[in-house]
């Protein structure tokens, strides 16, 4: 397989060569642009916005975007440290990619990340606004640009960003299916969670195996890798097994005033950002590279999926901010 991806390399260099030349010809004037839209189907963006929606907008939206970014990067990451593609510029030196665009183009290149997490996200909410026309094709170009910026920029190549649109609509169209009846059948929720649970343990038993029988040409790259692939496995699991439970086991809704729906967001984005920042470098210390990395993931995820919601309804049950806004006006 690894062979047939390779055989159409030659093409997709010469397109990328083709792509560089064009930024180097308007002196980089469209690169900024393109660092912009390709920020979209970075981490910080994509979940920022779906934890608006999942706390303060739409709470069965946010479940479906969440399980569906969930899944798509569980496929990518079996993807990615299955076949273990180099990223265009170690597979051809005529590659210079923009220099900007490189902290986010850390992993392997087959597939692509961004371009996967665009579709979940962007293509996802396309999926539950699709009779608003045009926001469906707002959310179709932007998830088409998020593709295409990654090979302007030289950080992936064609194939990367195909097989990323392929798998990510295809997940899509089946956890859509699901969705849409998950209110009909109490199960539902559960034979998503199995699924994916099991999809997960096969891939975290899977890769270690694979490598050992199957050796990668460069082991130095390959394990450079490992820590950032733990990291996304616990952010994967974490979101499953937060929805799950979440799902299950706290009761809360969207259907509240603004007032509410601003405090909960600012709150919640004022715990989750100093987590963030500064949770990795103590979990790390205390539990290993590959472990610290794994639960540092899970515990983000955790936090925006589970922990934060069951703080509000706690927080929400004692002080009723409509209530205390009309005491004040009073």
């Amino acid at each position: 397989m690894r062979v047939i991806i390779k055989m159409f390399l030659s093409y997709q260099i010469d397109y990328l060569l083709w792509l560089q030349n064009l930024r180097e010809l308007t002196n980089d004037f469209f690169t900024p642009f393109f660092l912009s839209i390709t920020a979209f189907g970075k981490f910080i963006i994509p979940i920022m916005f779906l934890s608006l929606v999942y706390w303060c907008l739409n709470r069965k939206v946010g479940e479906f975007l969440f399980v569906v970014w969930a899944t798509g990067f569980l496929f990518s990451q079996f993807l990615k440290m299955t076949f273990c593609i180099e990223r265009p510029w170690l597979l051809s030196d005529k590659i210079h990619p923009a220099p900007e665009a490189l902290p986010g183009a850390k992993g392997y290149s087959f597939p692509s990340g961004h371009t996967f997490g665009a579709t979940s996200v962007w293509g996802g909410l396309a999926v539950k606004l699709w009779d608003i026309k045009i926001t469906r094709y707002v959310l179709i170009t932007l998830v088409l640009l998020v593709g295409f910026s990654r090979n302007y920029l030289g950080v992936h190549t064609p194939q990367d960003v195909l097989v990323s649109l392929v798998f990510g609509c295809t997940i899509l169209f089946v956890l859509n299916k699901a969705f849409n009846k998950i209110d009909d059948d109490e199960k539902m929720s559960l034979k998503i969670f199995l699924t994916d649970l099991i999809l997960f343990i096969f891939v975290i038993i899977f890769i270690p195996l694979k490598a050992k029988f199957f050796p990668v040409a460069d082991v130095d790259l390959y394990n450079s890798q490992l820590p950032g692939f733990y990291n996304n496995l616990g952010n994967i699991i974490g979101y499953i097994t937060g929805w799950y439970l979440c799902r299950t086991g706290i009761k809360y809704t969207t259907d509240i005033s603004w007032l509410k729906r601003i405090a909960r967001y600012v709150l919640g984005m004022a715990i989750f950002f100093p987590l963030c920042f500064y949770s990795e470098a103590f979990l790390v210390s205390n539990f290993g590279t590959i472990n610290g990395k794994f639960l540092y993931g899970a515990l983000l995820a955790m936090f925006v999926t589970l922990f934060y919601p069951w703080i509000f309804t706690k927080i929400e049950k004692y002080f009723d901010l409509d209530k205390l806004v009309e005491l004040w006006k009073n």
